[in-house]
């Protein structure tokens, strides 16, 4: 997705333009009366304010979520499904879009100006044309997996595979490199401004209409087409298996392979109900921005006519509806998928059951130079003592011949058996 071009140079967005140049669309239309003059900037200033607030919130929200995403696709027992390399993928590309919109459309605000310095410029472009163009491109991809998986189920073994998914995320990734390499030399700073070099404007201009079709019109128009298709396969399942499922209730004897089929069916569904309100929500938040940008494109070739206010200050709300697609997926994978919960869960879960193993650990490894250090000096506690806030061990009586030893918190004790450390209190440190 490449960035559009304003009179200083490029932004990502309409609500990045310059007061001077929102001022300057049709201010001198004399069609438009004074009070909707006021109006419409008001409402731009409006979106100006909003910004300077969404965007870093969004910015670093949506980085930590798409981070855990990552983390759960790739490290959890949802690495087996090849919708997972997809999603994976996915939380790649959206991150690296969303820092590119910080660099790009957030920073200038608080006169942080890295955006204008040499090959920042440039590839701060690129990454955000490549990063754009994958985030598209794989909802599009498991959306056809999902697709294959619902209409076409006997292909589905065949075609929905983790290394074909792997094959395709690759694949994709090698063509947005090389195919949006002409935005790291068809750029340069001049002026303390990132600006298109003026002798390839035409050959930008040929590269943004194709961007327009591979980035805009043949996902959106795939996506409806799919997206419709797979929720009359869903509905069409559901009331299915609630006429099926009667009809086995009432039965004498049940068929052996329903509950297999069926639960296998139904977990499909499952996964196929979630990324269906992915790549819903993926058209709703992008389509009145790309309506705006397909608008733009064509007044700019037929050359009918300017832009005016109100189109610029839509530009301004729509784009920050297209820039939140790129960090709510967490938030809607854990809504509408209860098997992410459940990795997610079981993840936080480990981690907290590793920290408190590695505390342990630590206390025993203290415990026990303590424990050397007096035998070497031949010191003991003195008679007496409290055991409170005190560590001590036991490895030479009889009974505990098996373990390496007890160890004593806080009057609490824990034994250590094989290097690994099990509770005697149903506390916990």
């Amino acid at each position: 997705m490449i960035p559009t071009m304003t009179p200083t140079g490029y932004n990502n967005t309409g609500v990045t333009f310059l007061y001077e140049e929102f001022t300057n669309i049709s201010l001198t239309n004399s069609t438009i009366k004074d009070n909707d003059k006021e109006t419409y900037l008001l409402a731009y200033r409006i979106s100006q304010y909003i910004a300077l607030y969404f965007l870093p919130i969004l910015g670093i929200v949506g980085l930590i979520g798409n981070i855990l995403s990552f983390i759960v696709f790739v490290t959890s027992f949802l690495s087996k499904l090849s919708s997972s390399v997809y999603l994976a993928a996915l939380a790649v590309s959206d991150s690296g879009f969303l820092i590119t919109v910080i660099i790009m459309n957030w920073l200038p605000y608080v006169n942080v100006q890295i955006i204008h310095k040499p090959a920042i410029c440039q590839i701060t472009l690129f990454v955000s044309s490549v990063c754009g163009f994958l985030s598209v491109w794989y909802v599009v991809g498991f959306t056809v997996e999902r697709y294959i998986a619902v209409c076409y189920p006997m292909k589905r073994n065949f075609m929905c595979t983790t290394k074909r998914a792997k094959i395709v995320v690759i694949s994709l990734g090698i063509y947005a490199i090389v195919s949006y390499s002409y935005m790291l030399w068809m750029h340069m700073v001049i002026g303390n401004q990132c600006v298109l070099i003026p002798i390839h404007i035409p050959a930008f201009s040929i590269f943004q209409y194709i961007d327009i079709f591979t980035t805009l019109i043949i996902p959106t128009l795939a996506l409806f087409i799919m997206n419709s298709r797979i929720s009359f396969q869903i509905i069409y399942f559901f009331k299915e298996r609630k006429v099926l499922t009667q009809a086995v209730r009432t039965s004498i004897k049940k068929p052996k392979s329903w509950n297999t089929q069926d639960s296998s069916r139904l977990a499909q569904m499952k996964i196929t109900k979630m990324l269906l309100v992915v790549s819903t929500v993926f058209l709703l938040l992008n389509l009145p921005a790309h309506a705006i940008r397909l608008q733009a494109t064509l007044i700019q070739v037929l050359k009918i006519r300017t832009g005016s206010h109100l189109e610029s200050v839509l530009q301004g709300y729509f784009q920050l509806l297209f820039y939140l697609n790129f960090g709510i997926n967490f938030f809607l994978y854990s809504f509408c998928g209860k098997n992410f919960r459940l990795a997610t869960t079981k993840m936080f879960r480990n981690t907290y059951h590793n920290l408190c193993q590695r505390k342990i650990r630590e206390r025993y490894s203290l415990v026990t130079r303590w424990g050397n250090t007096n035998n070497r000096h031949d010191t003991s506690p003195p008679q007496g003592s409290s055991t409170r806030n005190t560590l001590t061990t036991e490895s030479n009586h009889p009974q505990n011949a098996f373990n390496m030893g007890t160890m004593y918190f806080n009057g609490k004790s824990y034994s250590v058996k094989s290097h690994k450390y099990h509770r005697n209190s149903s506390e916990l440190i």
